[in-house]
């Protein structure tokens, strides 16, 4: 899907605001990357869509971004984004949603 989501950004930018004369070059440019292993497509895994949505649904944000979350905890990534701190502190409802993903 996020494939798509950049060819239909792309798209916007050509048709709705008139930004970019042709798409098509970006496109193909976001392609190659692709083919090269520039960019890496993952593809979904039910673990990943169980703990995405426990995320989500504990910090009350969408799904969707909640995934980006979730990835980078599994990839040992472990910096606290800035939301999710208070007062220089992590909150209670972070540590309680990286809880659930471990």
């Amino acid at each position: 899907m996020a494939l798509y989501e950049v060819a239909n950004s792309i798209w916007k930018h050509q048709n709705l605001l008139r930004d970019i004369k042709d798409g098509l070059p970006y496109l193909a440019l976001f392609l190659e990357l692709v083919d090269s292993g520039a960019i890496a497509l993952l593809r979904p895994w039910n673990e990943l869509v169980r703990k995405s949505y426990l995320l989500a649904s504990e910090q009350r944000i969408p799904a969707h971004g909640a995934a980006f979350i979730a990835l980078s905890l599994r990839s040992g990534w472990r910096s606290r984004p800035s939301w999710s701190k208070q007062r220089g502190r992590h909150s209670r409802g972070s540590r309680a949603a990286t809880s659930s993903l471990e």
